[in-house]
């Protein structure tokens, strides 16, 4: 199998276990093949950085499955160690080679291709003309913990609450924990995956954490239930400062409408939100976005986007 790209010893990146060479090779080609279809498809025009950046995200998700296997295969034993070059597997992945390799792989499946490539192609110009219409000088990063850490002072200016809503595995609660190391961040989530079916998941999707609460730093507090059970008693709580920073990552309309309809009361001018999935998909509109629409259309607040991502956008509100 010849993907266009290869394993190569460097630095950055380090992927550790008793794997045979070949078994690596066929399952990160294969766990690549998204972002080989991504760079097919566009994402070429991103900047060298920004690329680097995504496919170090990727790496990162990739190595902690593999780490994850090898020990369910292998146990404890001592395990040699491999690395990745990250540079030059953003040179082969944005390469001729990789890209000629990818047209190959998918020439008897050119249907599939052409639906992948209109969807993708609509989604993209839909967000880009709300993009246009709501935060033209909004700045472009992927990174959205780097944006969140750069705005930590003007975040804390309000003095109030850092709060988390949808834990998931913990990933981003746990950045926002270092980010803020002398406050308590305050997570929520279920942890039985999505109520209802969204634009492209079904019902029950992120719920392989089956109810189990992830370990966290001492600085956090985490909240188990469904939003609408778990936010009104954390607010009668809590009512004595406002909300410094909201981070939705829930996906969904209703979730996110109840998140901004019970702290409506806590939200101020000074209130800085960050909606993980509030654009780059197709239905966008119908979700976070709705309602957060919604909730400026009620409170009169006026949003002030700062920077956006593939999906996530961040803003302050006056």
């Amino acid at each position: 199998m010849n993907s266009g790209f290869s394993l190569r010893s460097g630095h950055d990146q380090m992927i550790c276990g008793p794997v045979p060479f070949l078994y690596t090779q066929v399952w990160f080609q294969s766990s690549l093949a998204d972002l080989m279809v991504l760079n097919w498809m566009g994402m070429s025009l991103l900047s060298r950085n920004s690329m680097k950046h995504l496919v170090s995200r990727f790496i990162a998700f990739i190595t902690r499955e593999v780490i994850r296997e090898i020990h369910r295969l292998n146990g404890d034993r001592e395990k040699p160690r491999m690395k990745i070059d990250m540079n030059a597997l953003v040179n082969d992945l944005c390469s001729p080679q990789a890209n000629a390799s990818l047209q190959r792989f998918f020439a008897g499946n050119h249907r599939f291709i052409a639906m992948l490539s209109e969807r993708n192609r609509r989604a993209a110009a839909n967000t880009y003309d709300f993009i246009d219409e709501a935060m033209p000088h909004a700045l472009f990063e992927l990174n959205q913990m780097a944006v969140i850490a750069s705005r930590s002072e003007d975040i804390m200016r309000l003095d109030g609450h850092i709060l988390d809503l949808g834990v998931y595995k913990g990933s981003s609660t746990r950045n926002l924990a270092k980010i803020f190391p002398s406050r308590t961040i305050h997570g929520f989530d279920s942890f039985e995956g999505l109520p209802v079916d969204w634009s492209h998941a079904l019902k029950g999707t992120f719920g392989d954490m089956k109810g189990i609460i992830p370990d966290m730093p001492a600085n956090v507090k985490l909240y188990k239930g469904w939003f609408d059970e778990t936010l009104p008693l954390w607010l009668a709580a809590n009512r004595d400062k406002p909300i410094s920073l909201l981070r939705v990552d829930c996906d969904i309309y209703s979730s996110t409408r109840t998140i901004l309809t019970v702290f409506e009361p806590v939200i101020r001018p000074g209130t800085w939100i960050v909606f993980d999935e509030l654009i780059g998909y197709r239905g966008f509109r119908d979700h976070e976005l709705r309602a957060f629409k919604e909730f400026i259309e009620r409170t009169g607040f006026k949003p002030n986007f700062v920077s956006y991502g593939l999906t996530y956008a961040m803003l302050y509100l006056e």
